[in-house]
């Protein structure tokens, strides 16, 4: 099957496409873009590709020191800020951070233990309940490191999924989610476990709950001091408490992108210690490919149910196998045409992570690397043990790709770009508040059109499959790709939850999340009760934008039911909500003038 362009009428190749092109013929192509910078790997080549020396990482104990310094270094900077002023004394500054640290160090493990149970059904079992490889490999590990068996526990969840929390090494947790089980084979489930116990050899718990701490603090004090500076007693002139909170969520704000630094270099560290207590790499690669994008089931076929992450808590995002931010929904995944793991469309759903500028910014603010970066990884270290990488990234980039992320960037802020212009130019001219406001809400929906015309474009949804629509590159959550997919409905978005109106498609090649919005929830809701059972396991066809946020998706705009087409009016909405902002604009403006 070609991916052909519906304007120019051109076809994208995969390397196999091309060779198989070639002998049918009888002609020599060449596609840049799939052009491998090293040989084949068939005859051991991927050590070239590599290199011998395994990657190096960061010092673990001097970044880790170094960010919990410069963060208690600024609370403890800020507190006796706040005690130079007045706002309190200093004992009560010091009492306040150290009794923060306390509570949070001794009753939040416990304070856990609650909310796994009540939210999530956790239920602690004995190590007998595990499958007797995982508990053999897990009873080894811990003699090796001379360390205690951390109490288990499993949550009967879909999700596929494992973290660790609690204080020390001595009184650890590891909890693994039932779809854990149904998605990986042994090997895979030792490597995960492998990841979870490096989180408690490291020491991990500690250090990313003291650093977790110093956010919280300061988004406590922040809301303290714009809460009093609004009370009667403090509303007066000269009242420094809306300066200081202000401050104070400044200091919020970077501190958060310390703590999301420090857990994505503990990440990697996890990665490469499972890759060490396992002897095989490529065994938490095949399970983070399996949860990261969805693919369920053996190596050699395709053969699973979507499942989101769930953990919303501060322990299941630092010390989860995944960020559940970045994994929620679903992420798409591929298969070769037989049924097995596909490394070409493997390489082909990696290229966004490793080359799109979008990528960057969404694992600055993600408490994991994204996917593909540890992959990267893991395939490095596997060749520094003499074994042939499971996936090994090495396509040549053919652009920087920059100018397409510039030119989202733009179309993302264009309504306040273009009512900051309109507000200013109005100001200059006029100097009166009515139609500097009027002026740039009138603008601010004229960028907004114009976003959604950059966003949604149309026409045609040409189509495509799973594992064609991952290799796109320029794509990003402003700029959607239309799309037209035809397969079957394996589930909700979130597995379970009888309000989730997502849906999961998947066809011959993988599966990846629709995600179907009406102008009001009451609809959505509405089609979740009502529509959603009735499509799971039927094969349809849908129209819409495929995007990636950083988690690939299908903006739904249309679906096919016995050869009726339903749309869904999202769109529409949106563009009576910006000729409705125009319109007041006008009716404003006249009124003035």
């Amino acid at each position: 099957m070609l991916d052909a362009c519906p304007k120019c009428g051109g076809n994208w190749f995969d390397r196999g496409e091309i060779e198989r092109m070639n002998e049918l013929l009888g002609m020599r192509t060449e596609a840049r873009l799939w052009r491998p910078k090293t040989a084949s790997r068939a005859d051991g080549s991927w050590r070239e590709a590599i290199g011998a020396p395994l990657a190096s990482l960061p010092s673990l104990w001097l970044r880790s020191a170094g960010v919990l310094a410069a963060l208690y270094g600024m609370l403890v900077a800020f507190l006796f800020l706040l005690a130079a002023l007045g706002v309190m004394t200093s004992d009560t500054a010091i009492a306040m951070g150290v009794g923060a640290i306390l509570f949070q160090f001794f009753v939040g493990p416990v304070l856990m233990d609650w909310s796994l149970a009540w939210l999530h059904s956790l239920k602690w079992v004995s190590p007998d309940e595990l499958p007797s490889d995982l508990r053999n490999f897990l009873r080894d590990l811990c003699a090796k490191e001379g360390i205690v068996s951390p109490k288990l526990g499993i949550i009967e969840d879909g999700n596929p999924n494992a973290f660790t929390y609690g204080r020390t090494p001595r009184d650890a947790r590891l909890v693994f989610t039932h779809g854990l089980f149904a998605v990986l084979e042994p090997a895979e489930l030792r490597a995960v476990a492998a990841h979870e116990m490096g989180h408690i050899v490291h020491w991990d718990m500690a250090v990313m709950t003291a650093a977790s701490l110093v956010p919280l603090i300061l988004y406590y004090l922040y809301r303290v001091c714009m809460r009093s500076s609004r009370s009667s007693s403090s509303n007066k002139k000269g009242n420094p408490l809306p300066a200081i909170g202000l401050a104070a969520f400044l200091l919020y704000w970077i501190s958060e992108y310390f703590v999301l630094w420090l857990g994505r270099v503990r990440e990697l560290y996890a990665d490469r210690y499972s890759g060490h207590a396992t002897g095989e790499p490529n065994d938490l690669t095949s399970a983070l490919i399996k949860i990261a994008y969805g693919l369920a089931g053996r190596r050699e076929r395709i053969d699973g149910e979507a499942a989101p992450a769930s953990m919303e808590n501060a322990a299941a995002k630092h010390l989860g196998i995944f960020d559940a931010g970045s994994a929620k929904g679903l992420a798409a995944v591929s298969s070769a045409s037989g049924g097995g793991l596909s490394a070409l469309n493997m390489l082909g759903a990696m290229q966004w992570d490793l080359w799109n500028p979008w990528a960057v910014y969404y694992e600055l603010h993600s408490t994991h690397p994204l996917p593909a970066r540890r992959i990267e990884l893991l395939g490095r270290q596997s060749a520094h043990l003499g074994k042939p990488p499971l996936i090994l990234f090495d396509l040549e980039k053919p652009e920087n790709f920059l100018d397409e992320f510039l030119v989202d960037m733009f179309f993302m802020f264009l309504p306040l770009i273009a009512a900051g212009a309109a507000f200013a130019a109005a100001f200059a001219f006029q100097g009166v508040p009515g139609p500097l406001w009027a002026a740039a809400l009138g603008a601010g929906a004229i960028g907004y059109m114009g976003k959604l015309a950059f966003s949604y474009r149309g026409g045609s949804y040409p189509d495509t499959t799973v594992a064609s629509v991952l290799k796109r590159v320029k794509v990003s959550g402003v700029r959607g790709v239309p799309v037209r997919l035809e397969g079957t409905i394996i589930g909700r978005g979130s597995p379970g939850f009888v309000l989730s109106e997502d849906m999961v498609l998947q066809d011959g090649t993988g599966f990846v999340l629709l995600d179907y919005e009406q102008p009001l929830a009451l609809f959505n809701w509405g089609f979740a009760i009502s529509k959603v059972p009735g499509l799971i396991g039927r094969t349809i066809a849908v129209e819409g934008w495929y995007r990636r946020a950083p988690v690939p998706y299908i903006e739904l705009r249309a679906r096919y039911e016995g050869g009726r087409r339903v749309v869904c009016r999202a769109l529409e909405a949106k563009i009576v909500f910006a000729f409705a902002l125009l319109a007041g604009s006008v009716a404003a403006l006249a009124g003035l003038f």
